[in-house]
Protein backbone atom coordinates (compact mmCIF):
# COMPACT_ATOMS: atom_id res chain seq x y z
CA UNK A 1 0.00 0.00 0.00
CA UNK A 2 1.08 3.74 -0.46
CA UNK A 3 2.98 5.41 2.46
CA UNK A 4 1.12 8.44 4.02
CA UNK A 5 3.00 10.49 6.38
CA UNK A 6 0.68 11.86 9.00
CA UNK A 7 2.82 14.58 10.49
CA UNK A 8 2.51 16.08 6.22
CA UNK A 9 -0.79 16.90 6.39
CA UNK A 10 -1.74 20.42 6.51
CA UNK A 11 -4.83 19.58 8.73
CA UNK A 12 -5.08 18.37 12.90
CA UNK A 13 -7.74 16.36 14.11
CA UNK A 14 -8.53 16.63 18.16
CA UNK A 15 -6.68 13.34 18.80
CA UNK A 16 -3.80 14.87 17.32
CA UNK A 17 -3.91 17.84 19.66
CA UNK A 18 -4.67 15.76 22.45
CA UNK A 19 -1.39 13.45 21.63
CA UNK A 20 0.49 16.28 23.43
CA UNK A 21 -0.63 15.47 26.68
CA UNK A 22 -0.76 11.60 26.14
CA UNK A 23 2.91 11.13 25.09
CA UNK A 24 4.50 14.64 23.74
CA UNK A 25 3.74 13.62 20.06
CA UNK A 26 1.39 16.74 19.25
CA UNK A 27 1.57 18.64 16.24
CA UNK A 28 0.12 21.68 17.51
CA UNK A 29 3.30 23.42 19.60
CA UNK A 30 5.37 22.95 16.81
CA UNK A 31 2.65 24.58 14.29
CA UNK A 32 2.37 27.72 17.05
CA UNK A 33 6.32 28.12 16.87
CA UNK A 34 6.50 28.05 12.98
CA UNK A 35 3.37 30.77 13.25
CA UNK A 36 5.73 32.72 15.45
CA UNK A 37 9.38 32.21 13.67
CA UNK A 38 9.93 34.47 10.71
CA UNK A 39 11.63 31.88 8.13
CA UNK A 40 8.50 30.60 5.87
CA UNK A 41 6.87 26.95 6.37
CA UNK A 42 3.81 25.76 5.12
CA UNK A 43 1.54 25.67 8.71
CA UNK A 44 2.63 29.50 8.93
CA UNK A 45 1.80 30.33 5.68
CA UNK A 46 -1.99 28.53 5.93
CA UNK A 47 -2.32 29.91 9.50
CA UNK A 48 -1.78 33.73 7.77
CA UNK A 49 -3.89 33.13 4.91
CA UNK A 50 -6.83 30.43 4.88
CA UNK A 51 -6.36 28.69 7.97
CA UNK A 52 -5.37 25.13 9.22
CA UNK A 53 -8.22 22.92 9.35
CA UNK A 54 -9.36 21.26 12.25
CA UNK A 55 -11.17 17.67 11.67
CA UNK A 56 -13.07 15.93 14.03
CA UNK A 57 -11.17 12.78 13.46
CA UNK A 58 -8.69 11.90 10.90
CA UNK A 59 -10.12 8.07 9.43
CA UNK A 60 -13.15 6.52 9.14
CA UNK A 61 -11.77 3.08 10.25
CA UNK A 62 -8.41 1.02 9.60
CA UNK A 63 -6.61 -1.75 11.30
CA UNK A 64 -3.87 -3.81 10.42
CA UNK A 65 -5.25 -6.16 8.02
CA UNK A 66 -7.40 -3.21 6.29
CA UNK A 67 -5.50 -0.15 6.16
CA UNK A 68 -7.48 1.84 3.29
CA UNK A 69 -8.73 4.68 4.99
CA UNK A 70 -5.67 5.29 7.37
CA UNK A 71 -4.59 9.18 7.03
CA UNK A 72 -7.38 9.57 4.84
CA UNK A 73 -8.95 13.10 6.08
CA UNK A 74 -12.84 13.75 7.41
CA UNK A 75 -13.81 16.41 4.78
CA UNK A 76 -15.50 18.92 7.22
CA UNK A 77 -13.67 21.20 9.59
CA UNK A 78 -15.26 22.00 12.39
CA UNK A 79 -12.99 24.68 13.39
CA UNK A 80 -10.04 26.35 12.05
CA UNK A 81 -6.48 27.64 13.35
CA UNK A 82 -5.71 31.16 12.11
CA UNK A 83 -2.61 32.87 13.36
CA UNK A 84 -3.05 36.12 15.43
CA UNK A 85 -1.75 37.98 12.59
CA UNK A 86 -4.55 37.01 10.54
CA UNK A 87 -7.33 37.26 12.83
CA UNK A 88 -5.85 41.57 13.53
CA UNK A 89 -5.50 41.33 9.64
CA UNK A 90 -9.56 40.47 9.20
CA UNK A 91 -10.47 42.36 12.27
CA UNK A 92 -8.92 45.86 11.07
CA UNK A 93 -11.04 45.67 7.61
CA UNK A 94 -14.11 44.13 9.40
CA UNK A 95 -17.51 46.06 7.87
CA UNK A 96 -18.79 48.19 8.93
CA UNK A 97 -15.95 50.00 10.18
CA UNK A 98 -15.96 49.58 13.84
CA UNK A 99 -18.47 46.77 13.96
CA UNK A 100 -17.00 43.68 16.61
CA UNK A 101 -17.89 39.71 15.35
CA UNK A 102 -20.15 38.34 17.82
CA UNK A 103 -17.31 36.18 19.64
CA UNK A 104 -17.47 34.62 23.07
CA UNK A 105 -13.67 34.33 24.30
CA UNK A 106 -12.14 31.26 25.76
CA UNK A 107 -8.67 31.75 26.52
CA UNK A 108 -5.73 28.89 27.19
CA UNK A 109 -2.09 28.59 26.76
CA UNK A 110 -0.55 25.65 24.66
CA UNK A 111 -0.49 23.15 27.11
CA UNK A 112 -4.21 23.66 28.26
CA UNK A 113 -5.28 23.07 24.92
CA UNK A 114 -2.76 19.91 24.35
CA UNK A 115 -4.19 18.51 27.68
CA UNK A 116 -8.12 19.12 26.94
CA UNK A 117 -9.15 20.18 23.41
CA UNK A 118 -12.20 18.11 23.64
CA UNK A 119 -14.35 20.60 25.90
CA UNK A 120 -11.96 23.85 24.42
CA UNK A 121 -12.66 23.19 20.71
CA UNK A 122 -16.39 21.82 21.31
CA UNK A 123 -17.52 25.38 22.50
CA UNK A 124 -15.80 26.62 19.23
CA UNK A 125 -17.35 23.74 17.06
CA UNK A 126 -20.60 23.97 17.79
CA UNK A 127 -23.22 21.81 19.39
CA UNK A 128 -23.82 18.98 16.88
CA UNK A 129 -20.13 18.31 17.91
CA UNK A 130 -20.84 18.06 21.61
CA UNK A 131 -23.85 15.22 21.16
CA UNK A 132 -21.50 11.94 22.32
CA UNK A 133 -22.79 10.02 24.60
CA UNK A 134 -26.01 10.13 26.69
CA UNK A 135 -26.64 9.04 30.37
CA UNK A 136 -29.42 7.31 32.14
CA UNK A 137 -32.45 8.02 30.97
CA UNK A 138 -31.26 8.85 27.35
CA UNK A 139 -30.59 12.11 28.72
CA UNK A 140 -26.97 14.08 27.87
CA UNK A 141 -24.37 13.40 30.64
CA UNK A 142 -21.64 15.37 32.27
CA UNK A 143 -19.17 16.98 29.27
CA UNK A 144 -21.95 16.60 26.40
CA UNK A 145 -24.80 18.50 28.53
CA UNK A 146 -22.12 21.20 29.29
CA UNK A 147 -21.10 21.89 25.63
CA UNK A 148 -24.95 21.62 24.71
CA UNK A 149 -25.68 24.69 26.83
CA UNK A 150 -22.15 26.39 26.48
CA UNK A 151 -20.79 25.58 22.92
CA UNK A 152 -22.64 28.45 21.55
CA UNK A 153 -23.13 31.50 24.25
CA UNK A 154 -26.56 33.15 23.98
CA UNK A 155 -25.85 36.46 25.18
CA UNK A 156 -28.53 39.03 26.06
CA UNK A 157 -28.39 42.99 24.43
CA UNK A 158 -29.52 45.13 26.87
CA UNK A 159 -29.47 49.30 25.94
CA UNK A 160 -31.62 52.38 26.84
CA UNK A 161 -31.67 55.36 24.68
CA UNK A 162 -33.29 58.02 22.10
CA UNK A 163 -34.18 56.34 18.72
CA UNK A 164 -34.10 58.77 16.25
CA UNK A 165 -34.44 55.93 13.09
CA UNK A 166 -37.38 53.38 13.08
CA UNK A 167 -34.60 50.55 12.68
CA UNK A 168 -31.96 49.21 14.53
CA UNK A 169 -29.59 47.40 12.50
CA UNK A 170 -27.79 44.38 14.91
CA UNK A 171 -24.73 43.76 12.46
CA UNK A 172 -24.34 47.24 12.23
CA UNK A 173 -24.10 48.27 16.07
CA UNK A 174 -22.84 44.99 17.51
CA UNK A 175 -21.48 42.92 14.66
CA UNK A 176 -24.24 40.19 15.38
CA UNK A 177 -24.16 37.04 13.71
CA UNK A 178 -25.62 37.54 9.98
CA UNK A 179 -26.34 34.27 8.06
CA UNK A 180 -24.54 32.25 5.52
CA UNK A 181 -23.73 29.43 7.35
CA UNK A 182 -23.48 25.56 6.89
CA UNK A 183 -24.10 22.40 8.61
CA UNK A 184 -20.51 22.58 10.24
CA UNK A 185 -22.51 22.92 13.53
CA UNK A 186 -25.65 23.19 14.33
CA UNK A 187 -26.13 26.43 16.34
CA UNK A 188 -23.01 27.91 14.84
CA UNK A 189 -23.58 26.65 11.26
CA UNK A 190 -27.42 27.72 10.37
CA UNK A 191 -28.42 31.48 9.53
CA UNK A 192 -28.47 33.11 13.26
CA UNK A 193 -29.90 36.49 14.19
CA UNK A 194 -31.96 37.46 17.31
CA UNK A 195 -33.31 34.45 18.75
CA UNK A 196 -36.14 36.46 21.18
CA UNK A 197 -36.59 40.05 21.02
CA UNK A 198 -37.54 40.82 24.55
CA UNK A 199 -38.14 44.11 25.59
CA UNK A 200 -38.89 47.37 23.29
CA UNK A 201 -40.11 49.57 25.99
CA UNK A 202 -40.61 53.53 25.11
CA UNK A 203 -42.26 56.30 27.50
CA UNK A 204 -45.01 57.53 26.52
CA UNK A 205 -44.88 61.86 26.04
CA UNK A 206 -47.84 63.79 26.18
CA UNK A 207 -46.68 67.05 24.27
CA UNK A 208 -47.81 70.67 24.58
CA UNK A 209 -47.00 74.14 23.42
CA UNK A 210 -43.23 76.39 22.93
CA UNK A 211 -42.11 78.75 25.33
CA UNK A 212 -39.68 79.75 27.97
CA UNK A 213 -42.45 81.37 30.17
CA UNK A 214 -46.41 81.12 30.53
CA UNK A 215 -49.26 83.52 31.90
CA UNK A 216 -50.67 80.87 33.69
CA UNK A 217 -54.15 83.73 34.73
CA UNK A 218 -55.76 82.25 31.70
CA UNK A 219 -55.88 78.28 33.50
CA UNK A 220 -54.25 77.86 36.47
CA UNK A 221 -54.98 73.99 36.69
CA UNK A 222 -54.30 70.80 35.13
CA UNK A 223 -55.22 67.16 36.19
CA UNK A 224 -53.28 64.07 34.79
CA UNK A 225 -52.68 60.63 36.07
CA UNK A 226 -49.33 58.93 35.11
CA UNK A 227 -48.73 55.60 35.16
CA UNK A 228 -52.05 54.47 36.06
CA UNK A 229 -51.25 55.83 39.40
CA UNK A 230 -54.24 57.86 40.16
CA UNK A 231 -54.58 61.36 38.48
CA UNK A 232 -53.95 64.28 40.69
CA UNK A 233 -54.19 67.84 39.99
CA UNK A 234 -51.57 70.69 39.57
CA UNK A 235 -52.50 74.03 40.84
CA UNK A 236 -50.55 77.23 39.12
CA UNK A 237 -50.19 80.62 40.67
CA UNK A 238 -52.10 83.30 38.50
CA UNK A 239 -49.37 85.24 37.40
CA UNK A 240 -46.42 84.72 34.48
CA UNK A 241 -43.98 81.86 35.10
CA UNK A 242 -41.58 80.45 33.59
CA UNK A 243 -41.04 77.28 32.23
CA UNK A 244 -38.83 75.67 35.02
CA UNK A 245 -41.26 77.12 37.24
CA UNK A 246 -44.38 75.33 35.26
CA UNK A 247 -42.09 72.31 35.67
CA UNK A 248 -41.73 72.30 39.40
CA UNK A 249 -45.14 73.18 40.12
CA UNK A 250 -46.57 70.31 37.97
CA UNK A 251 -43.92 67.80 39.09
CA UNK A 252 -44.90 68.35 42.67
CA UNK A 253 -48.62 67.79 42.33
CA UNK A 254 -47.88 64.46 39.50
CA UNK A 255 -45.52 62.46 40.69
CA UNK A 256 -46.37 59.84 43.31
CA UNK A 257 -43.26 57.66 42.92
CA UNK A 258 -40.42 59.91 44.23
CA UNK A 259 -37.79 57.34 43.13
CA UNK A 260 -38.32 57.49 39.66
CA UNK A 261 -37.48 61.06 36.79
CA UNK A 262 -40.19 63.34 36.69
CA UNK A 263 -42.79 63.23 34.56
CA UNK A 264 -43.07 67.02 33.61
CA UNK A 265 -39.99 68.31 30.71
CA UNK A 266 -39.00 70.31 28.00
CA UNK A 267 -39.06 68.54 25.21
CA UNK A 268 -36.90 70.28 22.92
CA UNK A 269 -38.90 73.76 23.18
CA UNK A 270 -42.03 72.37 24.45
CA UNK A 271 -43.75 71.34 27.30
CA UNK A 272 -44.39 67.87 27.68
CA UNK A 273 -45.68 64.99 30.23
CA UNK A 274 -43.63 61.83 30.08
CA UNK A 275 -44.67 58.45 31.88
CA UNK A 276 -42.28 57.72 34.45
CA UNK A 277 -41.94 54.10 33.04
CA UNK A 278 -40.75 52.98 29.48
CA UNK A 279 -43.52 51.68 28.50
CA UNK A 280 -45.87 53.33 30.96
CA UNK A 281 -48.95 55.98 30.39
CA UNK A 282 -50.08 59.55 30.75
CA UNK A 283 -53.70 59.89 30.83
CA UNK A 284 -54.36 64.13 30.81
CA UNK A 285 -57.93 64.52 32.23
CA UNK A 286 -58.17 67.95 32.94
CA UNK A 287 -56.66 70.28 29.81
CA UNK A 288 -54.69 73.30 30.51
CA UNK A 289 -55.16 75.42 27.29
CA UNK A 290 -51.99 77.54 28.51
CA UNK A 291 -49.74 74.70 28.35
CA UNK A 292 -51.27 73.28 24.99
CA UNK A 293 -52.16 69.88 26.66
CA UNK A 294 -55.52 68.91 25.82
CA UNK A 295 -57.40 66.22 27.31
CA UNK A 296 -55.44 62.55 25.99
CA UNK A 297 -54.47 59.20 26.60
CA UNK A 298 -50.87 58.32 25.28
CA UNK A 299 -49.80 55.03 26.10
CA UNK A 300 -45.74 54.20 25.24
CA UNK A 301 -44.84 51.04 22.96
CA UNK A 302 -44.18 47.76 24.26
CA UNK A 303 -42.80 44.90 22.71
CA UNK A 304 -45.92 43.97 20.67
CA UNK A 305 -45.38 47.45 18.34
CA UNK A 306 -41.86 46.19 16.95
CA UNK A 307 -40.95 43.01 14.76
CA UNK A 308 -38.09 41.45 12.83
CA UNK A 309 -36.81 41.97 9.11
CA UNK A 310 -33.99 41.01 7.61
CA UNK A 311 -32.95 37.30 8.97
CA UNK A 312 -33.83 38.63 12.48
CA UNK A 313 -31.18 41.37 12.28
CA UNK A 314 -33.30 44.31 11.65
CA UNK A 315 -35.54 45.61 14.51
CA UNK A 316 -38.58 47.87 13.06
CA UNK A 317 -39.72 49.82 15.62
CA UNK A 318 -43.36 51.26 15.90
CA UNK A 319 -44.20 55.13 15.40
CA UNK A 320 -44.66 55.32 19.36
CA UNK A 321 -40.95 54.60 19.64
CA UNK A 322 -39.38 57.47 17.27
CA UNK A 323 -37.59 60.15 19.22
CA UNK A 324 -38.28 58.39 22.67
CA UNK A 325 -36.04 56.75 25.28
CA UNK A 326 -36.66 53.29 24.78
CA UNK A 327 -35.38 50.21 26.06
CA UNK A 328 -34.53 47.58 23.86
CA UNK A 329 -33.54 43.30 25.02
CA UNK A 330 -33.11 40.96 23.14
CA UNK A 331 -30.92 37.25 23.16
CA UNK A 332 -28.30 35.90 19.98
CA UNK A 333 -26.12 33.86 20.12
CA UNK A 334 -22.13 34.12 19.88
CA UNK A 335 -19.42 32.10 18.80
CA UNK A 336 -16.72 30.77 20.95
CA UNK A 337 -13.37 31.74 19.80
CA UNK A 338 -10.45 29.73 21.35
CA UNK A 339 -7.38 32.34 21.95
CA UNK A 340 -4.08 30.22 22.34
CA UNK A 341 -0.98 32.03 23.68
CA UNK A 342 2.47 29.81 23.57
CA UNK A 343 2.81 30.30 27.84
CA UNK A 344 0.35 31.33 30.54
CA UNK A 345 2.72 34.53 31.10
CA UNK A 346 2.14 35.47 27.59
CA UNK A 347 0.06 38.77 27.18
CA UNK A 348 -0.99 38.09 23.74
CA UNK A 349 -2.00 35.04 21.55
CA UNK A 350 -0.51 33.47 18.88
CA UNK A 351 -3.12 31.98 17.35
CA UNK A 352 -7.09 31.42 17.20
CA UNK A 353 -9.03 28.66 16.75
CA UNK A 354 -12.61 30.13 14.90
CA UNK A 355 -15.33 28.43 13.49
CA UNK A 356 -15.66 27.92 9.61
CA UNK A 357 -19.04 29.98 9.73
CA UNK A 358 -16.86 32.76 11.61
CA UNK A 359 -13.88 32.54 8.94
CA UNK A 360 -16.01 32.88 6.25
CA UNK A 361 -18.12 36.36 8.22
CA UNK A 362 -14.69 37.67 8.34
CA UNK A 363 -13.95 37.21 4.84
CA UNK A 364 -16.97 38.34 3.22
CA UNK A 365 -17.41 41.38 5.20
CA UNK A 366 -13.98 43.27 4.68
Amino acid sequence: MAIRTLNAKTDLTYEEVYEGHANGKSRLPKILKEIQDAGASANKTLADTTGINVLRRRTGGGNAENAANVGVSVTDPVAVLISAFRYEELLLGYQPLGAQPSENFIDADVRGVTKNPFDLLDQVSGIDNAEQEDGSGNKLSTRAAKIKDDGSNLVTRDFTEVQSADRIDVRARFGDRVGGGGATGEVHGVDLGIQELMVVDSEAIAIGVTGSSFDMSADTGMAADIDNQGATVATYPSAIQTDAQVIATTNAALILDAGKRDSAFKFGAQIALRSQDLGGEVDVTEANTVLGLGVQTVVGATVGSAGLTGENTVIDLGAASLDRLTNVVYQTYQFGTLRMFNSINDASPVAYIVHPDLLSDFVNNQ
